[in-house]
């Protein structure tokens, strides 16, 4: 991705530069051609600028939390419908076209990129006046100045088309899946009922060869799951019942429901530290469905006889979880995939454990979705540790004083 750092105060609209010509007649020779050597790098660029599919452009968070736009290339009339110098003087008429739906996800990655001064990145829709509704996706680096604001130099382009073949294939995995599901749970519960033993005594390879189809079926209708699941939280269709709740339930209760699961890979469970009082704003199934997808993953990672470590701390004002275990690591060259679907590291030591190669998606979804951050170390040969974070509701006071949740909220406020 290119980005072009171009300085406000240089940065000057083409026909600015052309409305300075006639002064500059006026001026000797040697200080018209000083300054027309001065502003040529900038119609340089400006004459770049407008080449390109899409919009290069400066950001500005001011320290009193108000928003601006520098600069911006003249691509902003056709995706924002404004002129570069009206986007300078009132940001908030870009912001008021995005989709109420999509607006406080933008926010929030605004306010994260400026807390961190992480890279931007954002897709989002945009509704233009004629009833149009366009897909952008816009990323920027940011900058901390030296009054505390934040500068971020970015670019953003029309990405509807993509997005439309994308939903083409959501559409048609979806229907496959809903097709497909029906069938297979028939299936399943004969096969479960014919290898427990309900048309009677079996001969012991009828019973293995049972045992090992309704295997397959119940990882293919895992698979279903998870793809019926990535489907819905990419398209925005998974609903969230966010409430405040007890943290040490939920992970106590996602442990006791995988602890079966661990036996049979003869691994322990071990629950190290606690945090009581805590409590989180989140959807109690999904909480267990993460807590699930990382505890099967480290055990089905982990030798037998080794255990799997839960830790549950307190850091700042927010409550984490960490899932280890002794496995064989993640690859170096893999980490870097790991949270993509259908990604699964091809060694050795991890090629037959099989899984969907989505679970890690699905989880970083879910934890992103209720205002969490997931993250993960490893070490090559010494085993694995994911995190994952929530702000602590039992602090809410502090925490909301901190944040200044007045206007605009940029995650949701605990309730209670």
């Amino acid at each position: 991705m290119l980005f072009f750092t171009l300085h406000p105060w240089r940065a000057r609209q083409r026909t600015q530069a052309d409305a300075e010509r006639p002064h500059r007649q006026g001026l000797p020779d040697g200080q018209a051609a000083a300054q027309e050597a001065f502003d040529e790098p900038t119609r340089r660029l400006h004459k770049i600028a407008s080449q390109i599919p899409g919009l290069i452009y400066q950001f500005r968070r001011t320290p009193d939390g108000h928003y601006t736009f520098p600069y911006a290339s003249e691509a902003i009339r056709a995706l924002y419908e404004l002129s570069p110098e009206e986007a300078r003087r009132d940001a908030t008429r870009a912001l008021a076209m995005i989709d109420p739906d999509d607006l406080p996800e933008v926010l929030r990655s605004i306010e994260v990129s400026a807390e961190t001064l992480t890279p931007w990145h954002s897709e989002y829709r945009l509704h233009h006046s004629d009833g149009r509704v366009v897909w952008l996706e816009g990323q920027a680096i940011p900058e901390r100045e030296t009054d505390g604001g934040v500068l971020w130099h970015g670019f953003i382009h029309d990405v509807t088309e993509r997005k439309q073949i994308e939903q083409m294939k959501s559409d048609f995995v979806s229907t496959v899946s809903h097709e497909l599901r029906t069938p297979l749970t028939s299936i399943n519960g004969v096969l479960g009922l014919a290898a427990g033993g309900a048309l009677g005594e079996l001969p012991e390879q009828a019973r293995e060869m049972l045992t090992m189809a309704h295997h397959n079926a119940r990882q293919l209708a895992h698979l279903l799951d998870d793809l019926l699941d990535m489907d819905k939280l990419g398209a925005g269709r998974m609903a969230f019942d966010l409430q405040e709740r007890p943290l040490m339930a939920l992970v106590e209760e996602s442990l006791d429901a995988n602890r079966a699961f661990a036996a049979q890979h003869r691994v322990s469970l071990v629950l190290v530290s606690r945090l009581d009082q805590a409590t989180i704003n989140v959807d109690a199934t999904r909480f267990r469905q993460i807590m699930t997808n990382l505890l099967s993953n480290a055990i089905k990672f982990s030798p037998p006889g080794e255990r799997v470590e839960v830790r549950v701390e307190a850091v700042e004002d927010r409550a984490r979880v960490s899932v280890s275990d002794r496995g064989p690591g993640i690859p170096a060259a893999f980490r870097s995939r790991i949270f993509q679907k259908f990604s699964q590291a091809n060694t050795p030591k991890t090629r037959h454990k099989g899984g969907t190669g989505l679970g890690l998606a699905i989880t970083r979804e879910l934890v992103e979705r209720m205002w969490g951050i997931l993250s993960f170390t490893s070490e090559e040969g010494q085993g694995t540790c994911f995190s994952f974070e929530f702000s602590r509701c039992d602090l809410c006071s502090r925490h909301c004083m901190r944040h200044g949740y007045d206007v605009p909220a940029t995650r949701p406020p605990c309730r209670g």
